[in-house]
């Protein structure tokens, strides 16, 4: 098992994989394919690059009729791969039944883009945002207004641990790893579907073994985490904590 070794550091860095969570506040003077006609407005949010969101995840709001300045107030979670290089792109469309749109078609209103690597220093914050409507139609429909929004974006983050437990007395790498994982959970008070045990490995240092590593990835909550808290939050806190108060067999002996 762990008991007695100490943990003697703990150091995190972030992983290549986020999530963006995304709320549609409401709609501000949006583009209207005839001013007599009744918009109903419809949105797709989709990563559009370098790895675009399959075609069949992409998710759609409930179709929202009666105003040109919809309120919305619907929220998703994209996953993004390489965030400095995404893009995520909202697309509007409206699907409101007319002579000239029969059932089951949709006219093209214009979309929002936006550049994820940008929101990677606000990483855990909720950012509120009026995004402008861009692109001329290619029907015609003159792009204006604006898309009221609330976006948060959530990084991985990859934490080792550093045990000092002589790594050849490690007989079940499993059963050392789970130890590990079910104390670290318990140090952050949060929930398995957050934390993540990659690896356990040999703690060296100048070709010298100082003990033993495992390998924990901190992940962004999903939309039915029950501990909604932010990686960076966790990553903190696991780097602060004081695990030589702790009533469990880890014991932290150096903060860094």
């Amino acid at each position: 098992g762990v008991h007695p070794s100490a943990v003697s550091k703990v150091f995190a860095m972030d992983g290549k994989i986020a999530k963006l969570n995304i709320k549609l506040v409401q709609g501000e003077n949006l583009p209207q394919i005839s001013p007599d006609k009744v918009p109903e407005y419809v949105c797709r949010l989709r990563i559009s690059k370098p790895y675009p969101t399959p075609e069949h995840e992409i998710p759609r709001t409930h179709p929202v009729k009666g105003s040109n300045s919809p309120t919305i107030n619907q929220e998703f979670q994209l996953d993004v791969k390489d965030p400095p290089a995404a893009q995520m792109e909202i697309l509007i469309w409206d699907v409101s039944p007319m002579v000239e749109n029969p059932p089951g078609k949709e006219v093209f209103i214009g979309d929002v883009l936006v550049n994820v690597g940008k929101l990677i220093d606000y990483a855990g914050e909720t950012i509120k945002w009026p995004f402008e409507i861009r692109k001329r139609t290619p029907n015609g429909i003159e792009a204006h207004g604006k898309l009221h929004t609330q976006i948060v974006f959530d990084q991985d983050s990859n934490v080792d641990i550093f045990l000092d437990h002589p790594f050849s007395q490690i007989t079940d790498r499993d059963m050392f790893g789970r130890e590990v994982h079910g104390a670290f959970e318990k140090a952050l008070a949060t929930k398995p579907d957050r934390i993540e045990l990659t690896g356990v490995a040999e703690w060296v240092e100048d070709g010298v073994s100082k003990g033993s590593k495992a390998q924990i990835k901190i992940v962004p909550a999903s939309m039915t985490s029950q501990d909604r808290r932010n990686v960076k939050t966790l990553k903190t806190e696991a780097q602060n904590f004081d695990f030589a108060g702790a009533q469990y067999p880890l014991n932290k002996t150096q903060k860094i």
